[in-house]
C-alpha cells in the first residue's frame, strides 16, 4: 500500500519551498535529485500532495521504461516513440485480416498519428505523450475540419486512432492511468454537431449507369460487377472469390462461402447466394484449380496477377469512368462500385422488405440493413402515408 506522506521509493526534499525527489530510478546507476514539475509549471511545486504522487509517477513511469528496454524495446516518452511500439502491436493484432486491408489500415493508423505530430509542432506543443491533453486533440480535431477539409467521420476515426494508441501506452505501464481516462472524456462528433463537414451518404446507382462504362472495360471485369449486381456481394468478397468457396449443392441457388470479409473476427459466418442470373457469369471463371482465385487481373505485360487489390480494382473502375466522361462531356457519369450493393439493397426491399434483405445482405440486425436500403424504406413510408391521408385527410 502506497505511503501517504511519502513517495513508494526514493524521498522528498525541500528546498525553499518546493519539492524535490531523491531516488535511483529504475535503470539508472546513481541517486539522483529530480525536480518535481507538474504538467504546465515551470518549476517544482510546493503542494506536498502533488509532489508525492509526481514523485510516484517518475519511479513507475522509468520502471516500465525499464523493463521495455529488457525486452529489447526504447520508449523514450515521445510520441513518435510510442507510435513505432503501438503500430508493431496492431500489426500483430490484425494479422489475420486480407493483406490488402492490414495495409490500408496501419497506413491509414500511421497517417492519423503522423498529422497529430505534426499539428503539435507548429503550434507548438509538447511531443512527449505525458502532456498530450484533451483540449490538444480537440483543436488538432478542429484543425483537421477547418483547414484540411477532412469530414466528420473520418475526424472521429483519427481520434479513435489515438486513444487507442493512449490506452496501449497505459496497459503496457508505459504512461499512467489517468492519461487514458482524459482521453477518454472526448466524444465523438455527432452529425450536424459545429461546422464539421460531412460526405454525402452512398445512394444506389441505376444499372444503365454502370453500363454505359462497359467499353471501356475487360469483360472478366463487366463480369464482376454483374456478380455484383445479382447478389449484392461487396467488391472485395468478389475480388477474392474461389471455386472451393462455392458450393453448388442447389441449382436454384449456389452459397458462396466468403472466406475473408470484414466481420470474421467476429465468429460470423457470409455466405452470399448465387442466384440462376448470376450463375451462367460465375461458371466462365470456375474453370481453374479449386484453390485459385477466378478474377486474375492482367496488366499490359499481359502477366497474370493473383487477384485484383481493393486500390487496382478502384482504380479500373476510376479509369474507364474518366474515359467515358471524356467522350460525353455533356453527360458525365460518378459511381463507384459500392453502390451496387446499396442498389441490391434497395431492389430487394421493394420487392421482399426489411426481413429478407438483412439476410440477403448478410447484416446481423436491421439497423444496418436501413442503411442500405433507405431509398425502399422511404418510398415505403410516403406510399403508407398517402394510403392514410387518402382514408382519413
Amino acid at each position: 500500500m502506497a505511503r501517504k506522506n511519502a513517495p513508494n521509493h526514493g524521498s522528498l526534499n525541500q528546498v525553499r519551498g518546493r519539492y524535490y525527489y531523491k531516488a535511483t530510478l529504475p535503470g539508472t546507476a546513481q541517486r539522483k535529485t529530480y525536480p518535481l514539475i507538474a504538467a504546465g509549471q515551470a518549476a517544482s511545486t510546493t503542494d506536498k500532495r502533488l509532489a508525492i504522487a509526481l514523485a510516484n509517477e517518475m519511479w513507475e513511469r522509468a520502471e516500465a521504461t525499464a523493463a521495455l528496454e529488457d525486452s529489447g524495446l526504447k520508449y523514450d516518452g515521445s510520441l513518435s516513440a510510442l507510435q513505432e511500439l503501438f503500430l508493431a502491436a496492431h500489426e500483430k493484432d490484425i494479422a489475420e485480416k486480407d493483406a490488402d486491408v492490414r495495409k490500408k489500415e496501419l497506413r491509414f493508423y500511421r497517417a492519423s498519428i503522423n498529422s497529430l505530430i505534426e499539428f503539435l509542432k507548429t503550434v507548438p506543443f509538447s511531443l512527449t505523450t505525458y502532456e498530450l491533453k484533451p483540449n490538444r486533440i480537440l483543436l488538432w480535431r478542429k484543425y483537421l475540419n477547418a483547414e484540411k477539409g477532412i469530414c466528420r467521420t473520418t475526424i472521429n476515426k483519427k481520434v479513435n486512432v489515438i486513444k487507442q494508441m493512449i490506452n496501449y501506452a497505459v496497459t503496457r505501464e508505459l504512461e499512467p492511468a489517468h492519461l487514458s481516462y482524459s482521453v477518454d472524456t472526448i466524444k465523438a462528433i455527432k452529425k450536424g454537431e459545429g461546422n464539421f463537414k460531412d460526405y454525402s451518404e452512398v445512394c444506389p446507382v441505376e444499372w444503365v449507369v454502370v453500363e454505359k462504362i462497359f467499353p471501356y472495360l475487360s469483360e472478366m471485369v463487366c463480369d464482376m460487377l454483374l456478380i455484383m449486381r445479382y447478389t449484392g456481394a461487396r467488391p472485395g468478397e468478389v475480388r477474392l472469390m474461389r471455386p472451393c468457396d462455392i458450393d453448388m449443392t442447389d441449382p436454384q441457388g449456389w452459397v458462396f462461402q466468403v472466406s475473408k470479409h470484414k466481420t470474421r473476427r467476429h465468429g460470423i459466418t457470409r455466405n452470399i447466394v448465387i442466384g440462376v442470373n448470376a450463375q451462367p457469369i460465375v461458371s466462365k471463371y470456375l474453370i481453374r484449380s479449386r484453390d485459385s482465385y477466378c478474377f486474375p487481373p492482367q496488366n499490359q505485360n499481359g502477366n497474370m496477377g493473383l487477384h485484383y487489390t481493393s486500390g487496382s480494382f478502384s482504380k479500373v473502375i476510376t479509369r474507364a469512368i474518366k474515359a467515358y466522361n471524356a467522350d460525353h462531356l455533356k453527360a458525365p457519369v460518378r459511381f463507384t462500385a459500392n453502390q451496387l450493393r446499396h442498389a441490391f439493397a434497395t431492389q430487394v426491399c421493394l420487392e421482399y422488405g426489411l426481413e429478407v434483405t438483412r439476410c440477403a445482405m448478410g447484416h446481423v440486425t436491421t439497423q444496418m440493413t436501413k442503411r442500405y436500403a433507405r431509398t425502399a424504406l422511404e418510398a415505403e413510408q410516403l406510399k403508407n402515408a398517402k394510403q392514410a391521408a387518402k382514408k382519413f385527410g
